[in-house]
């Protein structure tokens, strides 16, 4: 009797092993977003005449 309820325990740990690897698996990668249209072949351009600082003025804290 003993070792029935040895092999029992061992399919019961078995089928718990197997239920929890079935569910905490590894996702599969996200596939990469795929981009499409025409590229933009003007660039971005950053220099001193484009441009300008921003005006601040200071609060009263009273």
């Amino acid at each position: 009797m003993g070792f029935f309820r040895l092999i029992l325990w061992a399919i019961i740990i078995y089928f718990i092993y197997l239920f929890y690897r079935h569910v905490f698996k590894k996702l599969p990668p996200r596939d990469q977003t795929k981009v499409s249209g025409k590229p933009e072949k003007d660039s971005l351009n950053l220099s001193d005449y484009d441009v300008e600082d921003a005006k601040f003025e200071d609060l009263d804290e009273d």
